[in-house]
C-alpha cells in the first residue's frame, strides 16, 4: 500500500464531505482554502513516527519532519489524556500539510484512526480548534491497537 496515496485519499474524502455539507456549516467556513479554484493547490510534505500507547492513561506523539519549507525543520504533535485505551502502536507516517506549517502552532484538534491487529494502517489528521484541516498522515500500523480517538493536542513548529 502506498501510504502517501492513503493520506491524499483521506484529504480528498474530507474535501468531498465539505462539498456535500451545508454552505453555512462552521467546518465549511473554516476550510474555504480547500474549496474553489485552488483545490489541490500548495501542500507541504511531512513524515515522521506516530506513537500511541497507554492503559487508561494514554499518550500520542509524532514529530513530522518537513522537507520543503525553508526555515521549518519539523512540526511536533503531542496529546495525552485519560479514557478507554489499551495497547500501543508505532507507525512511520507520510502525508502533507494543506496549510503552510509555518503558520500553525499551539492547540489543535486531532483524530487518530488505527487498524493494527496483525498489521494495518494508522492515520493522523490534524485540525485547528475551529475545524480548519491542517493535514493528514498515514502509515503502516504495528502493534496492538484498533479503533479511533480524537481530542485536543499541541503543535510546536521547530525552526531550523
Amino acid at each position: 500500500m502506498n501510504y502517501k496515496e492513503h493520506a491524499d485519499k483521506a484529504v480528498q474524502e474530507f474535501i468531498t464531505s465539505l462539498k456535500d455539507a451545508p454552505a453555512d456549516s462552521q467546518i465549511v467556513k473554516a476550510n474555504q482554502h480547500l474549496l474553489g479554484d485552488k483545490v489541490g493547490g500548495s501542500t507541504w510534505a511531512g513524515a515522521g513516527e506516530l506513537t500511541l500507547g497507554g492503559f487508561i492513561y494514554w499518550a500520542a506523539d509524532c514529530a513530522l519532519a518537513i522537507t520543503d519549507v525553508t526555515g521549518i525543520g519539523a512540526v511536533d504533535f503531542s496529546a495525552s489524556g485519560t479514557g478507554f485505551m489499551v495497547g500501543g502502536l508505532e507507525s512511520e507516517v507520510v502525508g502533507a500539510f494543506v496549510v503552510d506549517p509555518a503558520t500553525i502552532g499551539g492547540k489543535c484538534h486531532f483524530t487518530i484512526v488505527v487498524a493494527a491487529v496483525e498489521g494495518g494502517v494508522a492515520t493522523l489528521t490534524l485540525y485547528n480548534t475551529s475545524g480548519t484541516l491542517y493535514g493528514t498522515f498515514a502509515g503502516p500500523a504495528e502493534g496492538l491497537a484498533a479503533g479511533g480517538m480524537s481530542g485536543t493536542g499541541d503543535l510546536v513548529v521547530k525552526h531550523t
